[in-house]
């Protein structure tokens, strides 16, 4: 039998008619669900006249209400204490709430100022972790940084439980973070002793996520950085924190940058576990 390119005149008898309508699939049925997580909070992270801002938020949110099927909450709450403190030292953390509390007395104006100098004046981290370091001030922090950063975190977190929830029933169930300040060059200390700075980020999200995942739900992980820069804060995390707590994959896909006078490339992808 001759078949005509791109097409089967045996496959054609199959072919629904108008009278007798294909049956839908599972997944036809019941669209794809997902859970957009935003917050307030996060557009309080003040930056001033810098190119990670609130604006971000708006631009990407734009375009997510047009998805069939999408909704927003605002219903979680900021990350854990306990949460945080899988990914980052305790040194780190303490140092964030002794920039807060000083970024609070400022209010009602509260100033935008750089993070990496006010950590070291803080004299909680760089000074006794990372002696001789020249920081930066591409990162900036406000009165509202940290709040957001914690709100941030924890959008991750409640992502991730709530896709859990729906595990194993009869719909399909995805979550997408709508929140900053970013968070995949945040270092277990917090601070890039390469790079001389935080890279616009306060708390690993992805990380902190990934160890709930593992932690609270027993999961493999598997992360997927894209960006233009390498995600060295979340590689970090997964080697030295997630690593010990269960398998995990790592992914970064990024250009080979140079960054300070200093050309670098970096491993791409790992794992730590036969079963990936």
């Amino acid at each position: 039998m001759k078949r005509a390119y791109g097409f089967d005149k045996n496959l054609a008898h199959n072919s629904p008619s108008p009278q007798q309508p294909r049956k839908r699939t599972r997944h036809e049925q019941r669209p794809p669900k997902l859970v957009i997580f935003e917050h307030e909070d996060c557009s309080d992270h003040n930056t001033g006249e810098h190119q990670e801002a609130a604006d971000r938020l708006s631009a990407c949110r734009e375009l997510l209400v047009r998805l069939r099927g999408a909704t927003f909450t605002s219903d979680f709450a900021p990350v854990a204490p306990a949460a945080a403190a899988r990914v980052h030292s305790a040194a780190y953390l303490s140092a964030l709430e002794t920039v807060d509390a000083e970024m609070q007395k400022s209010r009602p104006s509260s100033p935008v100022r750089p993070l990496s100098p006010f950590l070291v004046g803080a004299g909680a981290l760089l000074d006794t972790t990372f002696p001789g370091a020249k920081p930066d001030g591409m990162t900036h922090v406000s009165a509202g940084s940290l709040r957001a950063a914690r709100r941030a975190a924890g959008a991750v977190v409640a992502a991730i439980d709530g896709v859990f929830a729906h595990a194993g029933k009869d719909t399909s169930h995805a979550a997408f973070c709508l929140v900053r300040p970013p968070g995949h060059h945040a270092m277990v200390d917090g601070w890039d002793k390469v790079a001389g700075g935080n890279g616009f980020c306060f708390l690993n999200n992805v990380g902190i996520g990934a160890a709930h995942a593992i932690a609270a739900h027993g999961k493999r992980v598997a992360i997927v950085d894209f960006d233009v820069h390498h995600g060295n804060g979340t590689e970090e995390v997964a080697l030295k924190k997630l690593a010990p707590l269960g398998p995990v994959l790592f992914c970064s896909t990024h250009v080979y940058e140079t960054f300070d006078g200093a050309r670098r490339s970096f491993g791409a992808i790992w794992r730590n576990s036969a079963q990936f």
